[in-house]
């Protein structure tokens, strides 16, 4: 009886682990930068003029420049705080909001659809109303960011809270639970998902109404900064303040995402 020789299994090489985990980030990278460089060789073979849009080079060593003569990290630190406020806000805010629409189902259904509207609404056409309220300061801007932000956290919250799963809840009574032990041990860890997803939305829209409004009132930050580039036609300085503003969203959504890991993986 012949008996065939069985080749062994080979353990996948340490770049195809990388791949296999980090396979949706490289790709997206990939892409990035292959939409780069189209863009700098479309600028450079003369399809697309140097005034209309500025190459990738030239919007890196307007970075470097903005950088060096210290505009752009006194803007960014102006426009951090201002978002460290308004989330802190938002997030005290929204979640206790969020939670007692959720305790009480009656006032979650009256007011989910006014939020909704009030989320959907042009949020900057409020704006003069804010400042006869506070003046043309900075928590004018700290106001409005925090609506902005706390709108999502809110719809979010109590979604969260009401798609929890009853047998759950059941299982918890069933091993003679407090009712604070079950809300704290099985409703907030299996809810944290859905919250987190909106805490980010939280932070993304708050941040967008910092640098709208600082652009808008010409006060401070990032928005003010872009607004007086703008004014004096630096368009490649121009360029290069909005890439840091995407690579700032970037950053938080990362931060963001990191954090939520973190909690899941400990719960």
């Amino acid at each position: 009886m012949s008996t065939k020789a069985t080749n062994p299994v080979t353990a996948p090489s340490p770049m195809l682990k990388y791949w296999h985990r980090h396979n949706g980030t490289l790709l997206g990278l990939g892409i990035f930068a292959a939409f780069l460089a189209i863009w700098e060789a479309s600028i450079s073979l003369g399809w697309i003029s140097k005034f209309v849009l500025t190459p990738p080079t030239g919007i890196a060593k307007a970075l470097v420049k903005l950088t060096q003569n210290g505009e752009l990290t006194g803007a960014l630190f102006t426009t951090l705080s201002i978002l460290a406020a308004s989330l802190a806000l938002a997030l005290v805010i929204g979640i206790t909001i969020g939670y007692l629409l959720y305790r009480n189902q009656l006032w979650g259904k009256a007011f989910e659809p006014l939020l909704g509207a009030i989320f959907a609404s042009p949020l900057p056409l409020m704006f003069p109303v804010f400042l006869v309220l506070f003046g043309r300061t900075f928590y004018a801007i700290i106001c409005l960011a925090t609506i902005y932000g706390s709108i999502p956290i809110i719809m979010n919250t109590r979604e969260a809270l009401l798609s929890v799963r009853r047998t759950l809840v059941w299982v918890g009574r069933s091993f003679r639970l407090s009712e604070a032990q079950i809300f704290w041990k099985i409703i907030v860890p299996a809810a944290a998902p859905l919250m987190f997803s909106g805490i980010r939305m939280g932070l993304i829209y708050a941040l967008l109404g910092v640098v709208a409004f600082e652009f808008l009132t010409d006060l401070g930050g990032l928005g003010r900064l872009l607004s007086e580039l703008n004014y004096k036609f630096k368009i490649p300085e121009s360029f290069a303040l909005t890439a840091a503003t995407v690579f700032l969203s970037g950053f938080v959504l990362f931060i963001t995402g990191w954090l939520e890991r973190k909690i899941s993986n400990s719960r």
